[in-house]
């Protein structure tokens, strides 16, 4: 994990951050054999999480990324909750991993990296949509078993994060459109935020704001044809990474601001 501390002065005040992501970002297309290396490297007993239905999907693609390491699959139970973070850690526990492999939505990975974290194994993960930016955050966003919103924790990053192209372009318009909403919110909940990096926030999140818009209808059509259009890339990286760089940003006070409120308030409605 990589951590970089600043010191300085602001309004007469002593400002230290702390910017971490993931050790290692490894994107590309046809990445099964890279990640089947990489798993063999770390350990050899492996936790397989996530949702079954995307292992199921996915099938052929794990079958050889996992073909060299001894797995354990647990499949994920659909909610980051406490019970559930405790049932996974107790599978890990019982089959002695050497290392967690997570895939799946925000929820499964926030809960593959509260596991890791307390198993104190390292994390790979491969993202499976770009609806979520958890793959290179450092927190998990807790739930109630019926869907509230309980609080944040911090976590930890995964040591390893990988971004295979030929997987993203699979997903479905609405996790799709999903990422790039999130991506372009950065921009209207960051004008609420106060303090001495609002103003890089507000930069970085304009950045963001006028390139998503400038080829997002064309990356749309592009997805739907299952081109892999420089567009379509960008739009991936994008939703994926930098909504992670704008909440390091504006920190708690961005992730608790009035679309997050929103959305934890209304989750167990919609879920």
């Amino acid at each position: 994990m990589r951590k970089e501390d600043f010191t300085g002065d602001y309004m007469n005040s002593s400002l230290k951050i702390n910017f971490s992501g993931p050790g290692e970002i490894i994107r590309g297309r046809n990445l099964r054999k890279d990640l089947n290396v990489k798993l063999k490297e770390i350990g050899e007993k492996v936790l397989v999480f996530g949702p079954e239905e995307v292992f199921e999907k996915h099938k052929t693609y794990f079958k050889i990324s996992l073909s060299k390491t001894k797995n354990f699959t647990c499949f994920f139970n659909g909610e980051c909750s406490y019970r559930e973070i405790e049932r996974v850690e107790k599978f890990g526990k019982k089959n002695s991993v050497d290392v967690i492999f997570c895939f799946g939505g925000g929820k499964a990975i926030d809960t593959g990296k509260f596991v890791s974290y307390l198993l104190k194994k390292p994390l790979i993960v491969l993202q499976t949509s770009s609806s979520t930016c958890a793959g290179y955050s450092h927190h998990s966003v807790i739930y109630e078993e019926n869907g509230s919103f309980i609080e944040e924790k911090d976590t930890k990053n995964p040591e390893f994060l990988f971004i295979d192209y030929d997987i993203l372009i699979e997903e479905p318009q609405n996790l799709f459109r999903a990422g790039v909403a999130d991506a372009l919110s950065k921009f209207y909940e960051l004008r609420n935020v106060k303090g001495p990096l609002a103003e890089l926030g507000i930069e970085v999140s304009k950045r963001i704001y006028v390139k998503t818009n400038a080829i997002v209808l064309n990356a749309m059509n592009d997805l739907l044809a299952k081109r892999m259009s420089e567009d379509v890339l960008n739009i991936f990286d994008i939703s994926i990474l930098y909504p992670g760089i704008v909440g390091y940003l504006g920190g708690k006070i961005l992730r608790a601001g009035p679309a997050h409120a929103f959305s934890n308030a209304i989750t167990k409605f919609i879920s």
